[in-house]
């Protein structure tokens, strides 16, 4: 009789390791999910720091354009031309940049989706 009370108390202490793993592999998902987080948040400071410094040489450049070709006899058409070319060199980067930062595609392509799902599985869809 007392081996049932030990091997039914060997099972709840099994239960009870397999549930403490499932919660510290959830733990570790969650950490790593703010980790990545975190890196993308420096890497995008970084690069902000790096655009404002190539704006400010751009500018420098698109000012002496404006001033030289000010010189000439049709301005005002001059000047919408360089805009457009200036407002082009702006905005395609900036897109490639919206894309590139994006959290979905941070959580895809780093294996974090795949990690969540897991233990979604595992759990049975309660995961937080």
């Amino acid at each position: 009789m007392k081996w049932i009370l030990r091997l039914i108390f060997f099972l709840i202490g099994q239960r009870a390791k397999i549930e403490a793993m499932r919660e510290a592999k959830r733990y570790g998902v969650i950490a790593y999910m703010r980790a990545l987080q975190g890196t993308r948040r420096v890497l995008i400071l970084a690069l902000l720091a790096f655009l404002v410094l190539q704006l400010m040489l751009i500018s420098l450049v698109g000012a002496l354009v404006v001033g030289f070709q000010l010189w000439n006899e049709e301005p005002h058409f001059k000047m919408q031309v360089l805009f457009g070319v200036f407002a082009t060199l702006f905005t395609l980067p900036a897109l490639g940049l919206c894309v590139v930062f994006s959290e979905r595609v941070w959580y895809k392509l780093s294996g974090a989706e795949k990690m969540v799902n897991d233990v979604q599985s595992r759990r049975g869809g309660n995961a937080a």
